[in-house]
Parts: structure tokens; C-alpha cells; sequence
């Protein structure tokens, strides 16, 4: 069976800047429609809970990303080169792949 991770929060859904240090943080939404951010270089917590006046203000300030854009993009570096390859006819095969430099010998004395 398989578990529901801590916490149920969905993914981001913008960002804003952080009132202690300036500096954009990812705004979390979560299944019950609180309000989750603190800030990773301060540690400013931001939890906002839905109908109170701080949440109306946090929600204000978030800047919504377009999700529906990103969703199709593939998330990670290995899987942006396979398409990559993919949309170019290359396959992903070992052997396809360029082989790296010759180590050069050192100069023993």
C-alpha cells in the first residue's frame, strides 16, 4: 500500500520575497489550504492558515507560477539530455557516448 508523504504539501505554487532577508522563497500550498514557506537562507518561518488575516497577506504578496507550462518539462539533467537525444534521432546508449580524454602520464623524478 502506499504511504502519503509527512505533512501533505503539494507542490509550489509561487514565490515571493521573504520579509526578513529579500530574497525569493518557493510558496507551498497544502491539502487542508495552508500557506507554507520559510525561507532556506534565513530560516524566517512563514505558515499561513486559510481565512486568517495573515494568509490574506501572504497571498497577496505570492507571485503564481504557470505550472501547466513546467509539467511537461522533464525534471531532471539526465532525463532533459534523453529527450534531448530523443528529439535529435540519437539513441542514449553507452556507446554513443564520447569517450573521455587519455590521462596523461606523470613525470616521475
Amino acid at each position: 500500500m502506499p504511504q502519503q508523504p509527512r505533512g501533505g504539501l503539494a507542490d509550489v505554487i509561487g514565490v515571493y520575497k521573504c520579509w526578513s532577508c529579500d530574497i525569493e522563497i518557493p510558496v507551498r500550498l497544502s491539502n487542508k489550504g495552508n500557506l507554507s514557506a520559510p525561507c532556506h537562507f534565513c530560516g524566517f518561518p512563514q505558515y499561513a492558515i486559510a481565512g486568517s488575516p495573515h494568509f490574506d497577506n501572504l497571498r497577496a504578496e505570492v507571485r503564481i507560477i504557470d505550472t501547466r507550462s513546467t509539467s511537461s518539462r522533464p525534471s531532471s539533467a539526465r532525463a532533459r539530455a534523453q529527450s534531448a537525444a530523443a528529439a535529435a534521432g540519437g539513441d542514449d546508449a553507452p556507446s554513443a557516448r564520447a569517450a573521455p580524454p587519455p590521462r596523461k602520464a606523470l613525470a616521475v623524478a
